[in-house]
Protein backbone atom coordinates (compact mmCIF):
# COMPACT_ATOMS: atom_id res chain seq x y z
CA UNK A 1 0.00 0.00 0.00
CA UNK A 2 1.12 3.27 -0.49
CA UNK A 3 0.47 6.24 1.25
CA UNK A 4 -0.58 8.53 -1.68
CA UNK A 5 -3.63 10.32 -1.72
CA UNK A 6 -6.15 9.20 -4.19
CA UNK A 7 -6.72 11.70 -6.80
CA UNK A 8 -10.12 12.33 -8.21
CA UNK A 9 -11.59 11.63 -11.68
CA UNK A 10 -14.16 12.96 -13.41
CA UNK A 11 -16.58 12.44 -15.91
CA UNK A 12 -15.94 15.53 -17.47
CA UNK A 13 -12.59 14.37 -18.14
CA UNK A 14 -13.84 11.17 -19.76
CA UNK A 15 -11.97 10.07 -23.00
CA UNK A 16 -12.39 7.49 -25.23
CA UNK A 17 -10.02 4.99 -24.95
CA UNK A 18 -7.81 4.45 -28.04
CA UNK A 19 -7.48 0.86 -27.54
CA UNK A 20 -9.21 -2.15 -26.00
CA UNK A 21 -7.92 -5.28 -24.18
CA UNK A 22 -10.45 -8.10 -25.12
CA UNK A 23 -8.42 -10.57 -22.53
CA UNK A 24 -5.87 -10.94 -19.80
CA UNK A 25 -4.96 -13.99 -18.61
CA UNK A 26 -2.28 -13.42 -15.25
CA UNK A 27 -0.05 -16.00 -14.13
CA UNK A 28 1.58 -15.72 -10.74
CA UNK A 29 4.91 -17.06 -8.97
CA UNK A 30 4.72 -16.42 -5.54
CA UNK A 31 8.02 -16.56 -4.03
CA UNK A 32 8.61 -15.51 -0.11
CA UNK A 33 9.83 -12.24 -0.60
CA UNK A 34 8.34 -10.79 -4.11
CA UNK A 35 6.00 -12.43 -6.83
CA UNK A 36 6.46 -12.68 -10.32
CA UNK A 37 3.49 -11.21 -12.25
CA UNK A 38 3.30 -12.64 -16.30
CA UNK A 39 0.27 -11.34 -18.17
CA UNK A 40 -0.75 -11.71 -21.69
CA UNK A 41 -3.08 -9.53 -22.92
CA UNK A 42 -4.99 -9.22 -26.04
CA UNK A 43 -5.15 -5.60 -26.81
CA UNK A 44 -7.06 -3.94 -30.04
CA UNK A 45 -7.39 -0.29 -31.61
CA UNK A 46 -10.76 1.14 -30.55
CA UNK A 47 -12.96 1.90 -33.59
CA UNK A 48 -14.55 4.62 -31.71
CA UNK A 49 -11.42 6.62 -31.27
CA UNK A 50 -10.27 9.10 -33.73
CA UNK A 51 -7.26 9.89 -31.89
CA UNK A 52 -3.61 9.59 -34.19
CA UNK A 53 -2.24 8.29 -30.83
CA UNK A 54 -0.45 4.67 -31.55
CA UNK A 55 0.53 4.67 -28.34
CA UNK A 56 -0.92 2.49 -25.44
CA UNK A 57 -0.75 4.18 -21.94
CA UNK A 58 -1.01 1.02 -18.62
CA UNK A 59 -1.24 2.21 -15.18
CA UNK A 60 0.45 0.48 -12.31
CA UNK A 61 2.14 1.42 -8.76
CA UNK A 62 4.71 -0.09 -6.99
CA UNK A 63 5.34 -2.18 -9.90
CA UNK A 64 8.85 -3.38 -11.25
CA UNK A 65 9.23 -3.87 -15.17
CA UNK A 66 11.11 -7.46 -16.53
CA UNK A 67 10.05 -7.64 -19.63
CA UNK A 68 7.52 -6.72 -22.60
CA UNK A 69 6.92 -8.61 -25.28
CA UNK A 70 4.82 -7.75 -27.99
CA UNK A 71 3.62 -9.87 -31.01
CA UNK A 72 6.02 -12.52 -30.01
CA UNK A 73 8.94 -9.93 -30.16
CA UNK A 74 11.01 -8.10 -27.13
CA UNK A 75 10.71 -4.63 -26.96
CA UNK A 76 14.24 -2.73 -26.71
CA UNK A 77 14.15 0.55 -24.03
CA UNK A 78 13.78 3.27 -27.17
CA UNK A 79 10.07 1.11 -28.26
CA UNK A 80 8.94 2.13 -24.70
CA UNK A 81 8.71 4.94 -21.44
CA UNK A 82 7.77 4.22 -17.64
CA UNK A 83 7.57 7.29 -15.92
CA UNK A 84 6.26 6.89 -12.39
CA UNK A 85 3.33 5.02 -12.04
CA UNK A 86 2.70 4.96 -16.39
CA UNK A 87 3.93 2.66 -18.65
CA UNK A 88 3.68 3.99 -22.53
CA UNK A 89 4.52 1.49 -25.31
CA UNK A 90 5.00 3.57 -28.42
CA UNK A 91 3.53 2.43 -32.00
CA UNK A 92 1.15 -0.13 -30.44
CA UNK A 93 -0.68 -1.91 -34.28
CA UNK A 94 -4.05 -2.21 -34.07
CA UNK A 95 -4.00 -5.57 -32.85
CA UNK A 96 -1.40 -7.38 -30.65
CA UNK A 97 -0.71 -9.77 -27.89
CA UNK A 98 0.93 -7.95 -25.17
CA UNK A 99 3.09 -9.87 -22.75
CA UNK A 100 4.64 -8.00 -19.90
CA UNK A 101 6.37 -9.62 -17.02
CA UNK A 102 6.30 -7.37 -13.33
CA UNK A 103 7.94 -7.81 -9.71
CA UNK A 104 5.72 -7.05 -7.26
CA UNK A 105 6.13 -6.84 -3.20
CA UNK A 106 2.16 -7.20 -2.07
CA UNK A 107 2.94 -7.47 1.45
Amino acid sequence: MTNKTPQPIYLQDYQVPDYLIDKVDLEFNLNEDFTIVKSVIEVRRNPASDSPNKNLVLLGDDLELQSIVLNGEPLSAVQFAVVDNTLTIFSVPAKCLLEIQTRIKPQ
